[in-house]
């Protein structure tokens, strides 16, 4: 994976990227559940490759995993329906680095529903951690340490 982005977005800016990246009624389809999941992977993943937050929000640990509160709100209309790009905002211009690497990200998990991920982070330990024990139905809003997300992440999926 490209190791040079350094620039940090709006989670917003990355979502949308995501969302026109995908083709609704398909595999490649995403909803706001896979949405706050990829976005999840992809601060982690960047985090952990270059030491520098992708975006500036913050991730919570909420009922069905890893969730960023400000682009969950922006989409939260479409339920577990696929999001529509063309009622999206337009992506961000962004360099090529950025760019590859988002599409590394997409290309690691555009094939998962949103509920095959949302399993996924819930045997991972960041949201584990932040849920300090909480049953996996209970109410939290309690962030997700970016560091923590690092961590796992480098221990978990780079290799050096």
């Amino acid at each position: 994976m490209n190791q040079e982005v350094t620039q940090t977005f709006c989670a917003s800016e990355i979502a949308a990227y995501f969302i026109h990246k995908s083709t609704p009624n398909t595999e490649n389809s995403i909803t706001n559940l896979k949405l706050q999941k990829i976005l999840y992977y992809a601060q982690g993943f960047h985090r952990a490759l270059t030491g520098e937050n992708l975006f500036h929000d913050k991730v919570e640990a909420w009922v069905h995993g890893p969730v960023v509160p400000t682009v969950y709100r922006n989409y939260k209309k479409y339920n577990f329906r696929d999001i529509i790009p063309e009622n999206s905002p337009e992506p961000t211009q962004l360099d090529d680095n950025v760019e590859n690497f988002l599409n590394e990200i997409w290309d690691l998990f555009k094939d998962y529903s949103g509920k095959d991920l949302e399993k996924k982070t819930h045997k991972e330990s960041p949201w584990l951690n932040a849920r300090n024990g909480l049953p996996d139905f209970v109410y939290s809003n309690t962030e997700i340490s970016v560091e923590d997300i690092a961590s796992y992440f480098r221990d978990n999926y780079i290799v050096d």
